[in-house]
């Protein structure tokens, strides 16, 4: 998750120089391409960046392999309950915080 959303602009720039994607090559414009918005990674009309579907998909790729780890959120932070192993049961959970100390042995 992205906290506030950056520019994609500004994400494509750092990727492009990071050299983590590379540019496409370039297309001709779509038929019926709207010749008012210009996207620079296609070098073509018809769409912006922040319009570009292809880019998102390149952008949560590079998040899932760890990439652009400082625009992600960490969604924990700030989450006061605790964090539970998910494999192991409530039950045996509040068995194991409910075990009893050994005794220690009486002074004589």
């Amino acid at each position: 998750m992205l906290p506030s959303t950056p520019p994609k602009s500004r994400i494509l720039d750092e990727v492009l120089q990071a050299e983590l994607i590379s540019p496409p090559k370039k297309f001709q414009n779509p038929p019926n391409a709207d010749l008012s918005k210009y996207y620079h990674y296609h070098r073509n009309n018809g769409h912006t960046i922040e319009e570009c579907e292809t880019l998102q998909v390149k952008i949560e790729e590079l998040v899932r392999v760890g990439h652009l780890r400082h625009y992600v959120r960490n969604t924990t932070e700030g989450n006061p309950r605790p964090q539970y192993d998910k494999n192991v049961s409530k039950s045996s959970q509040r068995k194991d915080d409910q075990k009893i100390k050994p005794r220690e042995p009486h002074p004589r």
